[in-house]
């Protein structure tokens, strides 16, 4: 999971899951969810601009809508659709 940008801190364990962005090894990524159980068909993650030197998520938007922190709801992920990560070659403060 950490090579696609995404991970658990606390290991999915909290009452409400949640993943934490990090930087994506791959420009895009495709994650099928199989569409049962409530889940969607397909997450595609795309990293605009990820390289060795755009490191950092600069923006986020899943579904077309930003998202203004760098942690998502699991269950928000589980419905599929695309993640899209703009990346930088410097931090966001």
């Amino acid at each position: 999971m950490a090579s696609l940008g995404l991970f658990q801190m606390d290991g999915g364990c909290a009452v409400t899951p949640f993943y934490e962005l990090g930087s994506p090894l791959f420009t895009k990524a495709v994650v099928h969810l199989g569409g049962r159980y409530g889940r969607g068909q397909d997450l595609v993650i795309r990293a605009k601009g990820a390289s060795r030197k755009h490191l950092y998520v600069k923006s986020v938007r899943l579904a077309g809508r930003k998202v203004k922190d760098f942690r998502i709801p699991a269950q928000d992920l589980l419905k599929g659709g695309e993640l899209v990560l703009e990346m930088d070659d410097k931090p966001t403060n």
